[in-house]
């Protein structure tokens, strides 16, 4: 019975990676067609080490002297490097020496994410001898069949995207070839195949993109085939000769197997096991299965067999290869196995099982360990590694939700004790000693929950509200609860996380509500809304396609790449706006092309009119002549949208495209409005500073928080403010609302500088969420003379809260996905949630700031 049916139905993943590589299991993947079930375990090891000698260096006799295999150097290199869709990876290894060349003392090592400590190793001496001129191939064991078809095994190392690094080491520990560069985590590869000049004859310590021919993705006809141009598809089957004989799974009585020691005198009081290498036996409580999603399963110790060492862990996790045999077993028994220790990724594991019997059914499983957080060193839970736990906040407080980026591509969310965390500049001056303590404070507060399973983009999404799979219909919300967490705690990817394959009782702390809290905006006549709609383009993301801004450059769409997804993309934006009850909407991350009758934001108007109710316009931008006045050449701009029912436009709009607004920042757009009751006016100023992504200007972050680009966003600012105060519309009324997304959270210098020109920031809630850190991006300041005539300000919750598989796109979603992951209401229309201010035109409404 498992740990999690005996629970009342009770889930990151900054996501960019999952486990593929798979072991040992190279080996019986070749054998586990052939071999008896009757043989014993030695003699199979021993048959397929045979046959491996045997079709690299056919004439080589068994057990060869090394004289007679020189290891000539610098003979051994990559040759081809496939970092295909989904799990199509591979490592192509070549000999171009003249001679046969033996692995052993090799190592291939992978490096993710621009980290400087290897992430998976595996000794390449196990492949026996490469003969000159051949090579082996390893692949992902997840791989489509047509790639596995040309591999020669499988490795666990074969768990890279375009940004890790590929390292293989000589015996003398030296260097021999590299792809990528250690301690860079810059796309290099991504999407593409990679084949090395057949005039290279040596490796190098220094990666030269000069030396390699790139080819699309997924390809890989020329693997096994050293110096294949695309197109040559070598026959692997033709130098894989059967070797014979029969699988078994052996249960080790006619092997020489280690004593049975307990789990903890194997995982040591370190963050490693000192045991690596050994070969061990234990027997233990199998407390989750995870075979399907990680290629193993979870063991420890029963509540008698604790050593009482509070420093040591009970459990462990067992690899096993996706073709192993060892299959009779399930969560509630004991089993005795034997297998090697090794460090994978920072986590203590059993791997090479030779041997699992089950020595008792249904048995009761271990009792939880009980862990409160914050825990200021996270290296101490390594004394519960591998453990079933349960988890809740101090003095038994919830959890929250915090992250659900990586829900649908990894099945991860991330939980925070003492609510959901914030960015620190939300809620602090910039500071680079106070962010980092911030950080690693933040740090403490959180836990990931992990579906145990290592497959991307899962058809079912375990973790949804009150212990049911994700869907449109069943979300799982930022601010959501869950009482406490339960499962196997797993140490994977460099980040402590809990297993948990059933499902947990998430509740919905956080509830969606579709429309703005009146109370809120007081009754405001007008409603005034900043909504970053997300890359919205009619143009379709697809290739060769292009818009053209009004001043004449030209651009890729960003947005939807069907016309499903267009469709899907559009629905939901129409709700989200038309569901808001506003009368002017600043748009930002709308395409830059143009105002005539088939640009994007007439597209949006049509669409918002053809749903009825509320009838939309646009501005277009003109000069005094009449002339469309481009609102810079960037692939996105800022647009405005407006009821005219309930407002008129004043004048032409105003559009700033020089100094900080010609490149980075997006031109801002002033309109001057009147109200068609009061017969008051006031302009809105539409903003759209640079993001915290791509540097420009050399302007990298500082560490005090305010993230890459601030100079860039202070000098809009500043200017913005200058400009705003010449009139640009000569309206000769002061009363401005600055509104957008101005890419800084509430304390940081962009935001502080229009306070001290004399704007009075009006939101204090969150409208975007970062690495599971809360804080706002978007604002709205009144001028002063503005100021008294707002009457509340809202942030309407529909897009930051939700997780980004809720969306409108359908890649890497399945048929079912498609339909079940998605409805056209506005739930996460965008990424960023929309501002509301209420404004009653003339008035005195004296709003209490942030309301």
């Amino acid at each position: 019975m498992s740990l999690f049916s005996l629970i009342s139905s009770p889930y990151s993943f900054h996501q960019e990676f999952q486990q593929l590589g798979q072991g040992l299991g190279t080996i019986a993947s070749w054998a586990g067609q052939w071999l008896s079930p009757f043989e014993s375990l030695r003699s199979r090891i021993d048959s397929l080490l045979d046959s491996i000698r045997d079709k690299f260096s056919p004439e080589t006799p068994e057990h060869p002297p090394a004289t007679e295999v020189p290891a000539t150097p610098g003979t051994l290199l990559v040759s081809e490097y496939v970092e295909g869709s989904g799990n199509n990876k591979a490592i192509e290894l070549a000999n171009r020496g003249g001679s046969d060349l033996s692995l052993e003392g090799f190592t291939l090592s992978l490096y993710s994410n621009g980290n400087t400590d290897a992430s998976a190793t595996v000794q390449l001496g196990q492949y026996g001898t490469i003969a000159a001129g051949d090579t082996l191939v390893l692949a992902s064991s997840q791989a489509d069949g047509d790639l596995l078809a040309r591999s020669d095994a499988t490795s666990r190392v074969i768990n890279f995207n375009g940004n890790d690094a590929i390292v293989l080491t000589s015996a003398d520990g030296i260097t021999q070839d590299i792809v990528g560069t250690i301690g860079d985590d810059t796309d290099f590869a991504r999407d593409v195949t990679l084949r090395r000049d057949a005039s290279v004859k040596e490796g190098s310590d220094r990666f030269d993109a000069s030396q390699w021919q790139e080819y699309p993705q997924d390809t890989f006809d020329g693997l096994g085939n050293d110096g294949a141009s695309s197109g040559d598809t070598p026959d692997k089957d033709a130098d894989n000769e059967s070797p014979g004989g029969d699988a078994s799974n052996n249960d080790g009585d006619d092997m020489d197997l280690p004593p049975v020691e307990l789990i903890s005198t194997i995982q040591g009081s370190g963050m490693s096991s000192e045991r690596a290498g050994d070969q061990v036996s234990v027997e233990a409580i199998v407390t989750l299965d995870a075979r399907d999603g990680m290629s193993g399963f979870f063991l420890q110790e029963e509540d008698a067999d604790r050593d009482g060492d509070e420093a040591t862990s009970e459990g462990i996790f067992v690899y096993l290869s996706n073709d192993s045999d060892i299959t009779d077993f399930n969560v509630g028994d004991r089993v005795r196995l034997s297998g090697t220790v090794e460090q994978y990724q920072g986590r203590t594991e059993l791997t090479d099982v030779t041997s699992l019997e089950v020595t008792a059914r249904d048995q009761p499983l271990p009792t939880l360990t009980a862990l409160d957080l914050p825990i200021d060193d996270k290296s101490s839970l390594a004394a519960r590694e591998s453990m079933l736990v349960s988890i809740q906040g101090e003095d038994g407080t919830p959890l929250t939700v915090t992250d659900t980026f990586e829900l649908g591509r990894y099945g991860t969310a991330t939980l925070s004790a003492g609510g959901r965390l914030e960015q620190f500049t939300e809620v602090n001056a910039p500071d680079q000693a106070g962010n980092q303590q911030w950080l690693d404070q933040l740090e403490s507060r959180s836990i990931i929950v992990d579906d145990a399973s290592n497959v991307q983009n899962p058809e079912e999404i375990l973790f949804g509200r009150g212990g049911e799979p994700l869907s449109a219909a069943n979300t799982l919300r930022g601010g959501d609860t869950i009482d406490q967490l339960e499962g196997v705690l797993d140490f994977s990817h460099q980040q402590w996380r809990v297993q948990n394959d059933q499902g947990l009782d998430f509740q919905p702390a956080n509830p969606r509500l579709d429309q703005p809290e009146v109370q809120a905006l007081n009754d405001a006549p007008l409603k005034v809304a900043s909504f970053n709609v997300l890359n919205y383009f009619n143009t379709l993301d697809q290739s060769n396609n292009q818009i053209t801004t009004p001043e004449g450059t030209q651009h890729s769409p960003r947005g939807a790449n069907s016309e499903a997804e267009f469709v899907r993309q559009q629905d939901k934006l129409v709700s989200a706006i038309n569901d808001s009850d506003t009368d002017i909407v600043g748009l930002m991350e709308i395409a830059n092309d143009g105002f005539g009758a088939d640009s994007s934001i007439a597209s949006l108007v049509d669409a918002l009119n053809a749903q009825g109710g509320a009838q939309w316009d646009f501005i277009t931008p003109r000069d005094d002549a009449g002339n469309v006045v481009s609102p810079g050449s960037d692939a996105i701009a800022v647009g405005l949208i407006y009821q005219p029912d309930s407002v008129t436009p004043e004048g032409n709009a105003a559009i700033n495209s020089s100094g900080a607004f010609a490149t980075g920042n997006r031109a801002p757009m002033l309109q001057t409005f009147q109200d068609n009751d009061s017969g008051e006016t006031f302009s809105v100023a539409v903003n759209h500073f640079k993001s915290k992504g791509s540097v420009i200007n050399g302007e990298d972050a500082s560490g005090d928080g305010q993230g890459n680009n601030n100079p860039t966003r202070v000098e809009a600012a500043e200017q913005l403010a200058a400009w705003i105060g010449t009139d640009p519309t000569d309206s000769g009324d002061s009363d401005v609302l600055i509104i957008g997304d101005l890419n800084s959270y509430a304390m940081e210098d962009p935001i502080t500088t229009l306070v001290q020109e004399g704007y009075t920031l009006l939101d204090n809630d969150y409208s975007y969420s970062y690495d599971g850190q809360w804080g706002s991006l978007d604002h709205a300041l009144a001028s002063a003379s503005m100021s008294d005539q707002i009457t509340g300000t809202t942030t309407l919750h529909i897009n930051a809260d939700e997780p980004i598989a809720l969306d409108y796109n359908t890649e890497f979603k399945s048929p079912e996905q498609i339909e079940s992951l998605y409805s056209d209401d506005p739930f996460r229309a965008s990424d960023h949630d929309p501002i509301i201010i209420g404004v009653d035109p003339g008035s005195d409404a004296q709003q209490a700031v942030g309301v």
